[in-house]
């Protein structure tokens, strides 16, 4: 074993393993605080020119709120408890996902929050809601459109697509690809 390190070639070989060792430790962490960073996007928002978004999380917060708003409007009509009742699930599934911090079933609960919420509006054209109520659920309503707009129009993808450009197409992270051991950050699927 002294031989063997002792001899030169053994000496070149094990630095070289060692430096691809670090190398790739080094990537991993960088690669990780990146991916980090691209991901608390989506809690607080992406800045830009000066200007921090609103972040996905919180519109998607708004979105359950105006969706308790619009079940809670029609609460008393009869006609609408099951439209209701399908809303209210809808809106557990997305309170659920959120606080589990998964982002493909934060979409799909989302997607169903607003099918539930669009078909609950077009049974309560003709419920017999009386005209405040109408006026409580169609602002609710337009609440919930409104934030689900901004959702779409919001840049967090355009951040990670940033991340998957930059750090991930970046030549050495394509070459140790295999190598990099870290949980990458996820768009959220839109419409």
């Amino acid at each position: 074993m002294k031989k063997l390190l002792q001899s030169r070639g053994a000496a070149v070989v094990i630095t070289i393993v060692l430096c691809l060792v670090f190398a790739v430790l080094g990537m991993n962490r960088s690669v990780a605080r990146e991916a980090e960073k691209a991901t608390r996007t989506f809690y607080e928002g992406v800045e830009a020119d000066g200007y921090t978004s609103a972040s996905m999380y919180s519109i998607l917060k708004s979105i359950d709120t105006y969706s308790l708003t619009l079940s809670s409007v029609v609460a008393d009509v009869p006609e609408l408890e099951a439209a209701r009742g399908e809303l209210i699930d809808a809106r557990r599934d997305l309170v659920d996902a959120m606080e589990a911090k998964d982002s493909d079933a934060m979409y799909g609960a989302d997607c169903l929050v607003s099918e539930r919420a669009k078909a609950l509006m077009e049974q309560a054209e003709s419920a017999g809601l009386s005209q405040g109520d109408r006026e409580k659920a169609d602002e609710a309503y337009q609440k919930l459109s409104s934030a689900q707009g901004a959702l779409e129009r919001n840049p967090y993808n355009e951040e990670i697509a940033g991340f998957e450009r930059s750090v991930m197409g970046s030549l050495p992270v394509r070459l140790m690809r295999g190598l990099i051991f870290v949980e990458e950050p996820q768009a959220f699927a839109l419409r």
